[in-house]
């Protein structure tokens, strides 16, 4: 699994062939099918990281708009449960391939 920032231009390249994906500001997972946002994103990471995460696949039984719902709440708290940083840290040398410009 590779990260891009929406902003970078990975992403700028990737938009150009997914056009209706130029106004989201959220998680985007890219495989080989149609792009998932949000919570289908996240439904989508936890099934590649297989193994205990695969369990909470679960969540697929919840309405994709419940599922988004709650997906959107966690967001908007995300930085004061776990913090928030001045700048974007940068990441260590061993995993410093995932990340793409």
């Amino acid at each position: 699994m590779r990260f891009a920032a929406l902003q970078g231009p990975t992403a700028a390249r990737l938009l150009a062939t997914h056009p209706l994906l130029a106004q989201v500001d959220s998680i985007v997972l890219i495989r080989d099918r149609a792009p998932a946002v949000r919570s289908d994103a996240i439904l989508g990471v936890l099934a590649y990281l297989g193994w205990p995460w695969k369990a909470l696949l679960v969540g697929r039984l919840v309405p994709g708009p419940i599922r988004d719902w709650v997906y959107d709440l966690v967001a908007a708290r995300r930085k004061r449960v776990f913090g928030a940083y001045d700048s974007c840290p940068i990441p260590p040398p061993e995993v410093g391939h995932r990340f793409l410009p």
